[in-house]
């Protein structure tokens, strides 16, 4: 896990350890373009996240959707606070008691700003197929007891066949990949 610091010095070598590239020449804008997973931009592919560059633009698309190339020009602080574990969510159904509801409960997990500092994640529930709450298509906190969990409690489902929510997760930093989760309750 590589986690660069957040002020100080910086160099190119402490810059290639995102990538464990060591102490191969590079172009800060080319290392910055590839960090953030070229153009269009996306953490998944280039498995490094810059803090407060959140690729999310819509409940569909993670991806930088500008008229130019991306982060230009490119200066040594942009990489301050840059790392390269990405947050993670999984996520659980379980039965209320009633055919017609279930809970969805997203547990995130790996950011690395979360491991050094305990600070909370956000999820984002997308209805796929029959699952309505009011908690949906929006941003939520996760618990502040211990930053990692989210329940969609009691979420209508349907009844009589399978309901479908996928989960986007982002960390405190406002890193985050795209399709995280998709999760599915079925009733016979």
């Amino acid at each position: 896990m590589a986690l660069l610091p957040s002020s100080g010095t910086l160099s190119v070598t402490t810059i290639n350890t995102l990538k464990s590239l060591g102490t191969s020449y590079t172009s800060l804008t080319s290392r910055e373009l590839q960090y953030m997973g070229g153009n269009p931009a996306s953490a998944s592919t280039s498995l490094v996240c810059f803090p407060n560059q959140n690729e999310k633009v819509s409940s569909t698309n993670w991806t930088y959707n500008g008229a130019d190339l991306p982060w230009r020009p490119t200066k040594i602080s942009e990489f301050y606070g840059a790392y390269n574990n990405l947050p993670a969510v999984a996520v659980t159904t379980s039965g209320t008691g009633t055919r017609s509801t279930a809970n969805f409960i997203a547990n995130c997990s790996n950011s690395s700003i979360y491991i050094n500092a305990g600070t909370p994640y956000s999820v984002y529930g997308v209805n796929v197929t029959g699952v309505t709450h009011a908690n949906l298509n929006t941003w939520i906190v996760c618990s502040a007891v211990n930053g990692t969990q989210f329940t969609w409690a009691a979420a209508s489902v349907n009844p009589s066949g399978t309901s479908t929510l996928r989960v986007y997760v982002r960390d405190f930093r406002n890193c985050g990949t795209m399709n995280e989760f998709t999760g599915t309750v079925n009733y016979p």
